[in-house]
C-alpha cells in the first residue's frame, strides 16, 4: 500500500508525484468542502469547514507558484456541502469565487451540494453505513502521480476518529498546513507531564 498524507478539517497538504507519499487523503465530509488542486507534477488538498478563513487557501496557490505553476495551469475539484443547508451552500459559493478570483479556470464542481442535510434527530443517532452516505462523502483523495481526484467509497474509521479528535482543537481562522499541525501536536506532547514529573 502506498503511504498517504492524511488531512483533517481546517488542514491542507501539498505533495508531488516523485514524493514517497504522492497521495493526499481526507476522511468524511458533509457540510464541509474538500478542494483538490493539481498542476504539473504537484497536487494539494484542503478540508474546509464553515469556521475556516477562505483567504487562507491562498497559501496553496503560493506553493504552486514556488514551483512555477501559474493558476491558469491548475485544475481544481470542489466537493461537499449539504444541498439544503444555507450556510453550507454559501461556503461552497465563497470557495468557488475565491478559486476563480485567483485565476484558476478549470474547476470541477460536479460533486458540490450532492448530499442531504442531516436532520436534528439524526444527530443523536448512530447512522447505518447505508444512511451515512446519504449525508456524507466517506472521504476523498488526490494522487499527484495522475493528478486525479477520487471519492472514497469506504470509510477509514481511524481517519474519521482522528478527525473528530482534532476538530475541537484547531484554530478556526486558518487552514493549517500539515507541517504546522505536526509542530503543534509535537509541542503539545512535549509539554505533557510524565509520571516522573
Amino acid at each position: 500500500m502506498i503511504p498517504t498524507i492524511d488531512v483533517f478539517q481546517k488542514e491542507w497538504a501539498f505533495t508531488s508525484s516523485d514524493s514517497s507519499r504522492p497521495i493526499i487523503r481526507t476522511g468524511c465530509f458533509g457540510p464541509c468542502h474538500v478542494v483538490t488542486f493539481s498542476g504539473g507534477k504537484y497536487s494539494a488538498l484542503a478540508h474546509i469547514d464553515e469556521n475556516t478563513s477562505i483567504g487562507s487557501i491562498k497559501n496553496i496557490f503560493d506553493r504552486f507558484k514556488t514551483f512555477s505553476i501559474p493558476p491558469e495551469n491548475i485544475k481544481a475539484v470542489i466537493m461537499g456541502g449539504w444541498k439544503s443547508d444555507r450556510e453550507s451552500r454559501l461556503l461552497g459559493k465563497e470557495i468557488l469565487s475565491f478559486v476563480l478570483r485567483n485565476g484558476v479556470k478549470d474547476i470541477n464542481v460536479s460533486q458540490m451540494r450532492r448530499k442531504e442535510e442531516l436532520g436534528l434527530s439524526d444527530y443523536f443517532q448512530v447512522l447505518s453505513p447505508e444512511a451515512t452516505v446519504k449525508y456524507y462523502f466517506l472521504g476523498a483523495c488526490i494522487n499527484a502521480t495522475t493528478g486525479k481526484t477520487f471519492i472514497v467509497n469506504k470509510e477509514d474509521i481511524r481517519l474519521s476518529e482522528e478527525q473528530l479528535k482534532r476538530s475541537d482543537t484547531m484554530n478556526p481562522d486558518i487552514v493549517y498546513s500539515l507541517k504546522e499541525v505536526i509542530e503543534k501536536k509535537s509541542k503539545e506532547t512535549s509539554h505533557q507531564p510524565t509520571k516522573a514529573d
